[in-house]
């Protein structure tokens, strides 16, 4: 027989330190590419070419970070 206590106990905080790294290393992976489109525009973009709107990159990032709290907030409380 298996001890299950024992077992879930040494697992289940494993299962929470998994998903939070894995949180962080996503919102990491968003904060750096918006901070090298950010840099792209302000030292590549010249005032004569097409205006980039930021608002948008911003906004899908931050709804797919919003996205990934909430299922790993779900995953680790339910």
């Amino acid at each position: 027989m298996t001890n299950e206590p024992a077992l879930k106990k040494f697992f289940i905080p494993i299962i929470y330190l998994a998903d939070f790294a894995l949180f962080l290393f996503v919102a990491l992976c968003i904060a750096a590419l918006n901070l090298i489109n950010l840099l792209n525009i302000i030292t590549v973009d010249m005032p004569w070419e097409e205006p980039i709107i930021l608002t948008s990159s911003f906004i899908t990032s931050l709804s797919f970070v919003i996205g990934l709290a909430i299922i790993c907030f779900f995953t680790t409380n339910f």
